[in-house]
């Protein structure tokens, strides 16, 4: 569920044990004693990794020296591998951070201690539609401040003051293209390719920023000025799927899928059959975009409703409630039957 983090400690004792692992094997130097990247010690191919970055300070009034630590990101990739489509529970998650502390050369509990600049949400999918029907069909997330953008690998939703930021991407093809996309590829890497090129793979991610009290409020809730640390995602680990849950509910998603044919006989349902055939080829917001020239805003308002409902009415049985039913499942083989998540009885699961 977690996935890229910004964390950071001012910790002395901290900063010094990890100084010393400066030399192992895991570690590979970017910046000569400043920036360092760090591989899991269990993965032979060294693909992933997470940043440390070794800051001091020095306070020329008093002549005092603060040290710091900053390590960035992802702790899913790092622990996984980057060929996986797999995303932490509870107990991987704790294995994760326990593998971690150890390579760097601290405690569990020393990395608990780390406080959160922004924090990554997200999941691996599989769906039941293709993955650019999805892109195409998603028009709106929380509410129109939140303007989407769109290119060939992916759809993001980001307001301008909004803490949350969403990303829905086809994660088969982002891995390919950073990782397999060469002349000669592993036997793992081959392997990938032929067991995942043909499934429906997205990712979906909530990104957090805008600091400690936000990234509370929005997230976690506690009481006002609660410290949030790594320990915080370990002991309110299941609010992280929760929050996840309630927020990908509000993404809006025109129905996907075919169209049905028209009936010949009727204009009507030939014009009908046009705005949805360009809607579902070209997207939602090219439509919005072409019906936002007319001068008569009660009237663009009015035709872009009676355009959405005619191609929902034309498509075929994929729309906004299986494309829920797909992420609920997803969650359920994660978390389990949480309550938060079993309450929206209509969506049942799939088989």
């Amino acid at each position: 569920m977690e996935d890229k983090i910004e964390i950071k400690s001012y910790n002395e004792s901290i900063f010094n044990a990890i100084a010393l692992k400066k030399g192992s094997q895991y570690f590979r130097e970017i910046k000569k004693d400043w920036k360092y990247k760090v591989y899991n010690p269990k993965i032979r191919t060294h693909c992933s990794h997470l940043t440390i970055q070794f800051n001091t300070s020095l306070n020329e009034e008093t002549g005092e020296i603060t040290k710091s630590l900053f390590i960035i990101g992802s702790l899913r990739k790092w622990y996984f591998g980057q060929l996986s489509f797999q995303d932490f529970t509870e107990i991987t998650y704790r294995k994760a951070l326990k593998l971690f502390a150890h390579t760097i050369g601290i405690s569990l509990e020393e990395l608990r201690s780390f406080t959160l600049s922004s924090i990554e949400i997200g999941i691996n999918c599989r769906m039941d539609v293709d993955i650019n029907y999805i892109k195409k069909g998603i028009y709106q997330f929380r509410d129109k401040r939140y303007q989407k953008k769109y290119d060939v690998t992916s759809i993001k939703f980001k307001s301008k003051k909004g803490i949350v930021t969403l990303k829905i991407y086809d994660k088969y093809q982002e891995i390919y293209d950073k990782c397999i996309n060469k002349r000669i590829k592993s036997y793992e890497e081959e392997e990938f390719i032929k067991m995942h090129q043909h499934e429906n793979n997205i990712r979906i991610e909530l990104s957090l920023r805008g600091g400690q009290d936000l990234i509370n409020k929005t997230l976690f809730r506690l009481r006002k000025d609660t410290k949030i640390t790594i320990g915080t995602t370990i002991e309110h680990f299941d609010t992280l799927y929760t929050f996840f849950w309630m927020e990908v509910q509000k993404i809006k998603v025109s129905a996907l899928g075919g169209l049905k044919e028209p009936q010949p006989r009727k204009s009507k349902d030939i014009n009908t059959y046009t705005t949805a055939y360009y809607i579902e080829k070209e997207g939602i917001e090219a439509y919005k975009r072409i019906t936002k020239k007319l001068s008569n805003r009660g009237y663009y308002k009015q035709s872009l409703h009676k355009a959405l409902q005619q191609f929902i009415n034309l498509r075929q049985a994929y729309n906004q409630k299986r494309f829920l039913q797909n992420i609920r499942c997803r969650l359920y083989c994660l978390i389990g039957k949480d309550r938060k998540i079993s309450r929206h009885k209509e969506l049942i699961p799939y088989p």
